[in-house]
């Protein structure tokens, strides 16, 4: 290299040197905007100003993180087939890992870029550019031409741009990870409503089967008293329409089954026309399982962290805030540091010193004139923050509001099938203390068979309120934002 194209590169590393030095001393810092759950926490009253998340004392912490469902392995093998089959769920993992993907982008925003080209031309002049005032000049001859160069430019980060950039898609990340995880909430507490309710529906055609031919027997058993002058005609109309009922409610009973079957099936990401293992197993009737003891449930403090809806608000309102400050700094200059070495020569003298020529410093651009865009781009990016700003505290009133409403619903529940299942209970007293009375001869069997379609009639509606209380359980889960698929064995 001559001494001359040395000083060319010593002089223009220095400049560029220099102007890395202005970037870095005197640009402006990146905008992270900062989380913003505890202050919401603080302000709906889940926190106190001065408390500790982590001493916050907390009653039955543990139950709600337990699932009831830990012993019923056919619900768990449901759960993980949902996660692994369920369409919805593929397309939230995709936008999320398009989401990583952009972060990624950006968090290269910071890096060289450059490039490499290479052209070869043949050239010839036309009569008219070689004679242009007709002196009988000759036309020159071909000529190729090659080129070839190497382009590099390093934008600094001079007002904090690129670094904000980041920020902005960092949160996409966010955002799309808390959408995943709600999906993933949503379809577990859909998947455990529709897995009670055709329990629920097995147990009802079952005992509605039992209950047909008791009904049967009793009619029977009037129409031969009604023959013997021992019944009245509306007594055995009565009983007539009972059984008609019972046949209304049977069909209405394995309609639902099968709709709660195929919902189910198809909500775990399955095709209710085909055969599979699970779907198999499913046709096998199980016993109603126990409920969770949760008693005197209390918000914790990290409930909004817990919430994917808040979480994904959130992350939506931070990347707007860097929006609104990435928008301020648009029009502020740009600096940037170019690089180039190139070579323009015949095919036979590429390479040499004459045909090389080398480019580096910097280049400042600043776009100040844009006849009020970039204040309109600004009071736009304002204005959608403060949007975001309205719908997450929004949210987060809704998410303490839905829970509260959850854990009541779920109490209610619970309540409602511990009553019903003391109400079977009596009933089963009433029916084995009548069956002693027919069996002694002292009432009519029609009476026995009476009482025991009032017991078939109350264990029905137990399971029933069985299915409520666990669909409200899975729904109470669902508003606390815990893991419904999360089990820890215990019951």
């Amino acid at each position: 290299m001559s001494n001359l194209d040395s000083s060319l590169l010593r002089s223009a590393l220095g400049v560029a040197l220099a102007a890395a030095l202005i970037a870095v001393t005197a640009g402006c810092a990146p905008v992270r905007p900062r989380p913003m759950l505890d202050s919401a926490a603080e302000r709906v009253g889940l926190v106190g100003p001065e408390s500790d998340k982590a001493s916050t004392p907390v009653s039955s912490q543990a139950a709600v993180e337990r699932s009831p469902w830990s012993f019923d392995p056919l619900l768990v093998a449901l759960l993980q087939a949902s996660r692994q089959n369920s369409p919805d769920l593929q397309a939230a993992r995709a936008r999320l890992d398009a989401a990583r993907a952009v972060a990624g982008f950006a968090a290269r925003g910071l890096a060289p870029a450059g490039g490499v080209s290479a052209q070869l031309s043949e050239s010839q002049l036309s009569v008219t550019e070689a004679d242009p005032y007709d002196q009988g000049s000759p036309r020159p001859p071909r000529r190729q031409i090659l080129q070839a160069g190497l382009a590099v430019r390093w934008e600094l980060d001079l007002f904090g741009r690129v670094g904000t950039a980041q920020a902005i898609a960092a949160r996409g990340v966010d955002a799309e990870a808390a959408a995943l995880a709600g999906a993933e909430a949503l379809l577990d507490a859909e998947i455990v409503r529709l897995y009670a309710l055709r329990r629920e529906r097995q147990w009802a055609r079952r005992s509605l089967a039992e209950a047909l031919r008791l009904s049967e027997q009793r009619k029977r058993d009037t129409a031969e008293r009604l023959a013997g002058g021992l019944a009245e005609p509306p007594e055995l109309w009565q009983i007539e329409a009972e059984h008609a009922a019972l046949r209304a409610e049977q069909a209405a009973a394995e309609a639902e089954l099968q709709a709660a079957r195929a919902q189910l099936l198809a909500a775990v990401g399955l095709s209710p026309l085909l055969d599979h293992p699970l779907r198999e197993r499913l046709e096998a009737s199980a016993e109603p399982g126990a409920l969770p003891d949760l008693q005197d449930y209390a918000l914790p403090p990290d409930f909004l962290d817990r919430r994917p809806d808040v979480r994904m608000a959130e992350a939506r309102l931070r990347a707007a805030m860097g929006e609104t400050v990435f928008a301020e700094r648009a029009s502020w200059p740009s600096l940037t540091l170019l690089g180039s070495l190139a070579s323009v020569a015949l095919p036979g003298q590429f390479g040499e010193a004459a045909t090389r020529s080398l480019g580096i410093g910097p280049a400042l651009e600043w776009n100040w004139l844009s006849f009020g865009r970039n204040r309109l781009r600004e009071a736009a990016a304002q204005a959608g923050e403060q949007a975001l700003a309205a719908e997450f505290e929004a949210t987060v009133l809704r998410a303490v509001a839905d829970a509260d409403g959850a854990a009541r619903a779920w109490y209610a529940a619970r309540s409602g099938w511990e009553e019903a299942v003391d109400a079977a209970r009596l009933a089963e007293q009433a029916h084995l203390r009548m069956q002693k009375r027919v069996d002694a001869g002292l009432d009519a069997r029609v009476l026995g068979l009476g009482a025991a379609l009032e017991l078939r009639a109350a264990e029905r509606r137990a399971v029933q309120a069985w299915a409520e209380a666990l669909a409200a359980y899975a729904a109470l889960k669902l508003a606390l934002g815990v893991d419904t698929a999360a089990d820890d064995g215990h019951a």
